[in-house]
């Protein structure tokens, strides 16, 4: 069984006015969803993915993506994107509470605006739940990685990012790592670990 340590919950507040609007993560572009009328509001601005998974949650939401990350570093992926705008252009950083600002910290901080677009909370397993995997795709989650192992001994953890992986590495966690950012490659990660017949 594979889980998440946390959830997200989005924060109903108006977007300040930019040019772009950088969504960093599957999650949190999922959450565009629960917001009525989001492809109308979305008008008034481009949109970035951080990574082609980031792209392809935004894209079955009918969003139209204009520049999507590789989803390696992110400073690799800071400076494509600045490559990438007209010199007046600035972002809409959208963040979680306990966001790290992996991308943000690359961008000229006036150009750059951050807004609370989530909040995460950790989930609460039955301590009965055998859970063989869990993933988290930021560092902001290491938190709830560090919870749910305390209570889960057996379960293997798997970072989706060089940044994630030594955050948790720090914590004397040593993860499972995919090749990419796609479901594709992290169901390719759990494979590797289990025994062949």
């Amino acid at each position: 069984m594979l889980r998440s340590a946390i959830y997200l919950e989005p924060e109903f507040q108006p977007w300040p006015k930019a040019d772009w609007v950088f969504f960093q993560s599957p999650k949190a572009a999922k959450l565009l969803a629960t917001w009525p009328d989001y492809k109308r509001f979305l008008r008034s601005y481009k949109v970035a993915a951080l990574a082609p998974a980031t792209a392809a949650a935004l894209e079955e939401l009918g969003v139209q993506v204009s520049f999507t990350g590789s989803g390696t570093e992110t400073s690799i992926t800071a400076k494509a994107f600045l490559d990438h705008l007209k010199k007046d252009e600035n972002i809409l950083m959208l963040t979680g509470d306990k966001t790290v600002g992996s991308v943000a910290k690359f961008l000229p901080a006036e150009r750059c605006l951050t807004h609370l677009w989530y909040k995460s909370k950790l989930h609460v397993y039955d301590s009965n739940l055998k859970v063989l995997f869990l993933h988290a795709t930021s560092p902001s989650q290491v938190e709830g990685v560090k919870v749910f192992l305390n209570k889960n001994k057996e379960s293997q953890f798997i970072a989706m990012g060089t940044t994630t992986q030594k955050r948790l590495e720090m914590e004397e966690i040593k993860p499972i790592l995919p090749n990419d950012f796609s479901e594709a490659a992290l169901l390719q990660a759990i494979k590797r670990t289990l025994p062949t017949q």
